[in-house]
């Protein structure tokens, strides 16, 4: 199903600046048989020449578009909203089997391109537990950005320092930092967990609920006992919502799911997603201004580890091409083109 030449492309948007693969663990596959060409980048955590080094190609921009048709093509976010159709075998993060925005129109370039789709999403092992993902470096990067923004006088997000140093920063602020009520929704995931390893390096006391306590029943009405909301849980069908911007709220809600524009979100905030730049909408309401915090593309702000962390969890796939993810993977994509009323 993956071929052994592949494309790590060059990512859209600016902001992103993670790699799936690091220089090293390209290096790894190049001794492994495959060869890897690697799109030019100004704004990737890793340099041209790293990749160079190791032993990788480097191509220009968009060279994917004209690559042999088996060739496999590897990103992170999504493809560029043009009128091409695709036809090689792509793996990234799609964001297309859950009814979100733009789905349709994706899932049909790949029906009339005849290419396939492996969705990073859905590298699932036997349990149906994901293989490859950020999540825990959202939550890290979730758990610093809300700490940063209960600041009066907040630090500015950006990725040139690591988590090791954000914590000793935000360790100068203590005793204010603890003087606020913290829950996690979700907190038994990757990404919950990764806001409360933050929590704990800190000494900052935080109630966790687990996905159950989320899905039971539990009083929704039970989370206005905290000022901050870190809300990490997702649903994957019709579900209750937890908070809505018409009833009572927490001080600060950071968003760290982000499932705008999904129909399963758990929130209804009217809210939008901010950046590194402006990290925190204000919203408006008749007794006091509720702050969010909704970065969809958290781990940027540690982009190096984060990078390394992912690239340590898909090599191993990679390197194995018959690995049955990759078979799961497809068939997700399978059955999502199939209700389209296309098949390939």
């Amino acid at each position: 199903m993956i071929t052994h030449t592949m494309i790590m492309r060059c990512e859209e948007s600016p902001s992103e600046r993670r790699a799936p693969l690091t220089p090293e663990d390209a290096g790894r596959l190049l001794g492994a048989g495959f060869r890897i060409l690697v799109e030019t980048s100004a704004h990737r955590i890793f340099s041209d020449e790293q990749y160079r080094n190791s032993g990788c190609e480097i191509v220009s921009k968009e060279s994917w578009r004209s690559a042999p048709s088996k060739t496999t093509i590897l990103g992170i976010k999504a493809l560029p909203e043009d009128e091409m159709c695709f036809s090689h075998i792509h793996i990234f993060f799609a964001h297309a089997y859950r009814k979100q925005l733009h789905s349709v129109s994706l899932l049909q370039k790949f029906v009339a391109g005849q290419g396939t789709l492996l969705d990073l999403e859905y590298l699932l092992d036997e349990r149906k537990m994901r293989l490859v993902s950020f999540s825990r470096y959202a939550g890290i990067a979730g758990a610093i950005a809300g700490l940063n923004a209960l600041l009066p006088q907040s630090y500015p997000l950006m990725d040139q320092i690591s988590s090791t140093e954000w914590k000793r920063q935000l360790s100068a602020h203590l005793p204010e930092l603890k003087s606020f009520r913290y829950l996690i929704t979700g907190a038994e995931g990757r990404c919950g967990g990764g806001v409360g390893s933050i929590f704990e390096d800190l000494g900052i006391r935080v109630d966790r609920w687990t996905l159950e306590d989320t899905l039971s029943g539990r009083p929704f009405s039970d989370i206005l006992n905290y000022d901050v909301l870190f809300h990490c849980a997702a649903a994957l069908t019709a579900q209750p919502l937890m908070v809505k911007l018409s009833e009572e709220c927490p001080e600060l809600i950071v968003d760290i799911t982000c499932d705008i524009g999904n129909p399963f979100n758990l929130l209804d905030l009217g809210h939008h997603a901010t950046s590194f730049a402006a990290p925190v909408q204000w919203i408006q309401r008749t007794n006091k201004p509720l702050k969010v915090v909704a970065i969809d593309h958290l781990p940027n702000l540690l982009s190096e580890e984060s990078s390394r962390w992912f690239s340590s969890q898909l090599l191993p796939l990679l390197m194995k091409p018959e690995h049955p993810a990759w078979e799961e993977s497809f068939n997700h994509f399978q059955r999502a083109i199939a209700h389209l009323g296309g098949a390939m």
